[in-house]
């Protein structure tokens, strides 16, 4: 078992699992999955908050920080004014997210005019009257909704997990919900050190692969890494700037400011008049395939963690 500093970070680790390969272990078509699952968070968050994408980051990784890690979430009785315990300095949260200061300091100071957080004489923490909202209340709860749906998608396509994918109670519920937003950060930090750019591009990066395959199924043989299994550029769909800032809930010109820089670094490209793609070359270096490893690790030990006896 991990042990926890008294200030955990805002990607705090899950206990990971024993067993670093399981059978099978669904490589392309899990990390598929959980691309989905990280746009899929990135779209009920700005939609919930009414913020743009990057203060809707700051605010979960407040949080995150705030409840501590997996163990903290566990053993606590799991209301939110009894998981939010752990104040969290600006300094901090740009070494975790890998921001500059004075961005965070600014996207930061919008949440705090905006009322969602408050600064202690320690740092920052969430609201709990924030928490409370019916908005914010729905929104956690359908991200363990969302938890739960990924657990039996997984199962379906083959993978052994070991748990069962059902909530126990109120209180394993919330704890899904904290664990959650842990697991969204720890996507969210996996693709930015592969892509080495900001959230907000990495999210981007995560939207425009997952419009290139939507009308693709996993090409079999998806459960290895097998460069051969990489759909085409021929086969990706592109899909436009417009497309990436309503699917995300950002500026026009902050989808197109993001997704030029994007191209300029060769991680995504025009196809045509429609639109951009993730090229597929790009998907079969080792910077990539080690970020599929790594996401597919995170899933599983996430998949483990929450639906842990131990949180029911």
């Amino acid at each position: 078992m991990l042990a926890w500093s008294r200030y955990p970070d805002a990607t705090s680790e899950f206990p990971r699992l024993d067993k670093v390969n399981p059978t099978p272990l669904l490589y392309r078509s899990g990390s598929r999955l959980a691309g989905a699952y990280f746009s899929d968070s990135g779209c009920l968050l700005t939609a919930t908050l009414n913020e743009d994408l990057g203060p809707c980051i700051i605010y979960t990784a407040i949080v995150a920080s705030n409840v501590g890690g997996p163990d903290n979430i566990a053993v606590s009785n799991a209301r939110w004014d009894d998981l939010i315990q752990f104040p969290v300095s600006v300094y901090r949260m740009a070494q975790d997210l890998g921001l500059p200061y004075e961005t965070v300091r600014r996207y930061a100071a919008k949440l705090l005019a905006r009322g969602l957080i408050e600064r202690s004489s320690e740092g920052l923490i969430a609201r709990h009257e924030g928490l409370s909202e019916p908005a914010i209340a729905g929104m956690l709860t359908e991200f363990s909704g969302m938890t739960v749906k990924m657990h039996s998608s997984l199962q379906a396509m083959g993978a052994n997990l070991t748990t069962q994918g059902k909530i126990a109670s109120p209180a394993h519920e919330r704890r899904i919900s904290a664990m959650s937003i842990h697991y969204f950060l720890k996507g969210v930090k996996i693709a930015t050190e592969t892509l080495r750019v900001d959230p907000v591009p990495a999210m981007i990066h995560f939207t425009i692969h997952r419009a290139n395959l939507a009308h693709l199924d996993p090409l079999p043989g998806s459960e290895v890494l097998d460069s051969a299994h990489v759909h085409l550029d021929a086969a990706r769909k592109p899909v436009s700037v417009f497309a990436v800032a309503r699917n995300l809930n950002l500026p026009y010109e902050t989808a197109r400011r993001h997704v030029s820089r994007l191209s300029k670094l060769d991680l995504v490209r025009r196809q045509g008049e429609e639109g951009f793609i993730v090229p597929s070359d790009l998907l079969k270096t080792e910077p990539f395939v080690n970020c599929v490893k790594d996401t597919i690790q995170a899933t599983y030990d996430f998949m483990e963690a929450a639906f842990s006896p131990r949180l029911h």
